[in-house]
């Protein structure tokens, strides 16, 4: 076991295996990544190997346990495969490696399969083709989009977010995480942020720990970052975009303009130039087995996943573990540099995007990345 008592512990085996390849004192690096989005989770571990008989492990071929948490018994447990090693031979007694991979999910990823999803909705359809490999938890309704899936001898995973472009949510829309815990999380945006006082975490800074405090929260690093990428995002799919449809059976034409809210800003406006008129995109081909809103529907939630992720904040916290899942909601609370006020532009909720923890000399570092559409109190002219 590897850790600091109260604070968290790791655990690293190879299945099949008694014995344990890595102590304490062997280990240099270790790097847990979770990000938003249908992405596996993915690992780094950089460290000293006393016993030569482990290399023969470190490939495709294998599985590394990783267990991680506050901990024995609050373990987080993720089978990983190694895609990459790099091994450098230290004197006569050591070699130290550097191994990267994924969760082991490997088939989700490469298997091209080709099946028809008959009659389901698209939410129904992402159900059944991920519970194959990863616990479905949602707290989204089903979709409105019930038609025939067809899986043209694709991956799963790239049939996942075909499902995931084209599903219908009225009034909202879905984003997905995959868990280190094997999760795979599903959730209806607008009904997660749906009151500023329903979060899971709130994000505070030192100066006001002195607040009534509760077990949601958590007090980050002084230095934090916060970054607006509207430029490129608004370019791609942020400004509005007329579509042409053209049904292929009757032949008749159509548009149709998607719209997107803002849910967890207190502004009601996006960060987008109020000149830029409302583009066209391509002409689509709508066909009887396509359900009504497939391609407003693709328009809409890209869109909205661009938007919602063109602000963020990076924020720290070190030796502590917290149970944080991808999309969790956080509150995000700070005071401004004259620690009278509330920073009112980039208080409020955002979703958890990203999770990064990193053990380093004995130290348990943890970073978030959490998102959303715009800051509370832009000035300017804006569409």
């Amino acid at each position: 076991m590897i850790g600091t008592k109260g604070q968290y512990i790791v655990k690293f085996s190879i299945k099949g295996v008694k014995d344990d390849f890595l102590a304490e004192e062997d280990l240099l690096e270790f790097l847990l990544v979770e990000e938003a989005g249908n992405v596996l989770p993915s690992f780094e571990l950089f460290f000293n190997l006393k016993n030569p008989k482990f290399l023969a492990y470190f490939n495709e071929g294998n599985t590394i346990n990783i267990s991680i948490g506050k901990d024995e018994i609050s373990l987080t447990d993720m089978r990983a495969v190694v895609l990459h090693k790099i091994m450098t031979r230290k004197g006569t007694s050591i070699y130290q490696l550097k191994i990267t991979g994924l969760m082991e999910a490997l088939d989700y990823l490469n298997n091209s399969k080709a099946r028809v999803l008959p009659s389901k909705t698209a939410f129904a359809a992402i159900q059944e083709v991920v519970s194959t490999y990863f616990t479905f938890k949602t707290n989204a309704s089903p979709t409105q989009d019930s038609m025939n899936w067809i899986q043209p001898s694709i991956p799963d995973k790239v049939f996942v977010n075909n499902l995931w472009a084209h599903s219908n949510l009225p009034g909202s829309f879905l984003a997905i995480g995959i868990g280190a815990d094997s999760s795979f999380i599903l959730k209806d945006v607008k009904k997660a942020v749906s009151s500023q006082e329903n979060y899971d975490w709130r994000l505070v800074n030192e100066t006001i720990t002195n607040e009534q405090s509760t077990s949601k929260d958590i007090t980050i690093d002084s230095d934090y970052v916060i970054e607006s990428e509207t430029g490129f995002i608004n370019r791609w799919f942020g400004y509005e975009r007329e579509i042409p449809i053209v049904d292929r059976d009757t032949g008749v034409a159509s548009t149709v303009t998607p719209t997107t809210n803002t849910y967890m800003a207190l502004s009601k406006k996006f960060d987008r130039a109020s000149a830029i008129d409302s583009r066209t995109a391509d002409i689509t081909l709508q066909s009887r087995n396509q359900h009504s809103k497939y391609w407003e529907s693709y328009i809409s939630n890209l869109s909205n996943l661009a938007l919602f992720g063109s602000t963020r904040i990076e924020v720290s916290f070190t030796n502590a573990y917290r149970q944080l899942k991808l999309l969790d909601v956080v509150m995000f609370k700070d005071l401004e540099l004259d620690n009278k006020l509330a920073a009112e532009s980039f208080s409020g909720l955002y979703l958890l995007t990203r999770i990064a923890r990193q053990i380093t000399r004995k130290t348990l570092l943890t970073t978030m990345e959490i998102s959303r559409e715009t800051f509370n109190s832009n000035k300017g002219e804006f569409a």
